[in-house]
């Protein structure tokens, strides 16, 4: 008997840099550990028009082409259509050869239209949506497609969240959701609470012996530039700290190093482009705080790997920030733009080492024993 299957699909590949792949992974992990089901992930793959089958450790990866839906008469939705009867056929292969009980898209697109038409003829399967946050913007902006989307949300079991606050303002968009919208918070990679000598692996970047750390894509709503002009304000009283920035290189970046630049600060902070997911314990090992100045942010995962490795967090008044923090317990809350509140918190934290240890204590064991993958898998799972 060939074990129920589980169907996570991806627009990108699972190795991409970034938290909606580590995200998808550890879900992978966790179904492998509770053995319920087996795990694979359907990437989105325009060249491969015949479905690619890859092993790997923690899944089976499935390449293959979904022609995105289109809710407009146009050159999209006849090419959709014409389509669309090869790639049921091929989906439906799929989902027979591997017993697929559960549809799991994250990050979502109308694309998964193909999918959610198979499960119409197939009752069985079960259908959740995972958003993480600029998916549900990409919605938000493309009032064109809210109508098809009313469609897809009508007809899926669940509709999963990272964040409560982000689970709020998916029900403003479409009220419908409410009784089927629910949160899930997600968990820390297991192996950030090995040991330090069997987490650390042999890379060297070369970071400043002593610095202030924080990690996101450079784009707009992750906010780096207001941590670099609070940083451009303690920086002559803290000679001896630098600011370390890590993250996915996208349209912000260049602007951000303009700024360092302005502020005569070359030599201070230090921007880190890319760095694999593994190497990440590398950098919060040395951290000496951990501050995110986000505009936005749906959950944020770093803050809960920089608490596994006893860093203290400052971070701003985001839904992450909020359900994950609680102010002067195990971290500092504050405002949005605020680079004159953050510039003293970060002060107040650098001139109070018992404080530091206060709070990178608390938020060590939330972290731990509340943000596992274990738990938010359990919660994933159909109650039948």
């Amino acid at each position: 008997m060939i074990k129920k299957g589980w169907l996570f699909v991806l627009p990108w590949s699972p190795e991409a840099i970034g938290g909606v792949s580590v995200v998808v992974v550890e879900l992978c992990k966790a179904i492998n550990r509770q053995s319920q089901y087996k795990p694979y992930i359907l990437v989105e793959d325009w060249s491969a028009k015949r479905p690619k089958i890859i092993e790997k450790s923690d899944y089976i990866e499935i390449k293959y082409r979904l022609r995105r839906y289109s809710p407009e008469f146009c050159r999209e939705k006849i090419s959709f259509l014409l389509h669309y009867p090869y790639t049921l056929f091929t989906l439906l292969k799929i989902i027979k050869n591997y017993n697929i009980q559960v549809i799991n898209p994250h990050y979502p697109s109308l694309s998964i239209m193909n999918l959610l038409l198979l499960k119409l003829l197939i009752k069985k399967i079960h259908f959740i949506l995972s958003f993480h946050g600029s998916d549900l913007s990409d919605i938000r902006h493309k009032m064109n497609e809210v109508k098809a989307w009313h469609f897809i949300f009508e007809h899926v079991e669940r509709v999963i969240s990272c964040s409560r606050g982000m689970s709020e303002r998916l029900i403003s968009v479409f009220p419908q959701i409410t009784a089927k919208s629910e949160h899930i918070h997600n968990g820390i990679s297991s192996h950030f609470f090995m040991p330090i000598c069997r987490r650390l692996k042999s890379v060297d970047y070369k970071l400043p012996s002593k610095f202030i750390l924080s990690v996101g894509t450079f784009e707009y709503k992750k906010g780096q530039d207001v941590l670099i002009k609070a940083f451009a304000v303690i920086a002559h009283k803290f000679k001896d700290i630098s600011l370390v920035l890590v993250g996915r290189a996208e349209n912000e970046l260049a602007s951000y190093k303009q700024l360092t630049k302005e502020l005569l600060l070359e030599n201070r902070i230090y921007f880190y482009e890319n760095i694999q997911p593994e190497h990440m314990i590398y950098f919060y090992s040395k951290a000496h705080l951990y501050v995110s100045s986000a505009r936005e942010e749906p959950f944020g995962m770093a803050m809960l790997e920089a608490a596994a490795l006893h860093v203290p967090v400052i971070t701003s008044k985001t839904d992450g920030g909020c359900e994950i923090i609680e102010n002067d317990v195990n971290g500092k809350l504050v405002d949005t733009n605020s680079v004159i509140e953050l510039t003293e918190r970060i002060t107040e934290l650098l001139t109070d080492n018992k404080k530091c240890d206060f709070f990178a204590s608390n938020l060590f064991k939330k972290a731990k024993y509340q943000y596992t993958w274990d738990n938010a898998l359990k919660k994933y799972l159909p109650e039948n």
